[in-house]
């Protein structure tokens, strides 16, 4: 199983030791603490069929279940790679069929309070384009997550920040950072 994550141009191969499951703390590493940690909330589809050079159109048909899920990235990825070395942390929530809960409304809270209001039926036509994106070049296997963020917008990750992703009665993910 691989994670891609995908954001602007760029795609982020990420191995499954890198996953956090729902509920586990992010520990921010100490290399990191002077250019910083950031975050991007966003779904990520599972792959339920090979997928190679997959029109948006017929996209969804290659994933049913979502989830909802942190991308950890260092805040400066300039230099010696070695130097730069981070675990590309990827925290998930709970996995759900996409069909039952994209006409939701879902929340991004920090520490109780809303940062952004998210809305999944606008993303359906992102992930859409994206996968036939990353199909293009790359064969996506069954199992394999395929990550968009909900929004452009890179959030800090500071140590003592818990965040969350809600709807209206329940709690997706949680993710503290320490």
């Amino acid at each position: 199983m691989k994670v891609l994550c995908v954001s602007e141009q760029e795609v982020v191969l990420k191995s499954d030791n890198s996953l956090l499951s729902d509920g586990e703390a992010f520990y921010l590493p100490e290399d990191c603490e002077a250019e910083g940690v950031v975050f991007f909330a966003g779904v990520a589809v599972r792959i339920k069929q090979i997928c190679k050079s997959v029109p948006a159109k017929l996209s969804s048909k290659y994933y049913e279940q979502v989830c909802f899920a942190l991308d950890f990235r260092k805040k400066e990825q300039g230099g010696d790679a070695l130097q730069n070395a981070f675990d590309y942390s990827f925290a998930i929530g709970e996995k759900m069929n996409f069909c039952e809960i994209k006409s939701l409304s879902f929340t991004l809270r920090k520490g109780g309070s809303q940062i952004l209001q998210l809305s999944l039926a606008e993303l359906e036509s992102k992930i859409a384009k994206e996968m036939q994106r990353v199909s293009e070049t790359m064969s996506l296997k069954v199992g394999d997550m395929l990550f968009v963020p909900l929004c452009d917008k890179a959030f800090e990750a500071k140590a003592g920040d818990k965040y969350e992703i809600c709807s209206d009665d329940a709690c997706l993910i949680s993710c503290k950072i320490k």
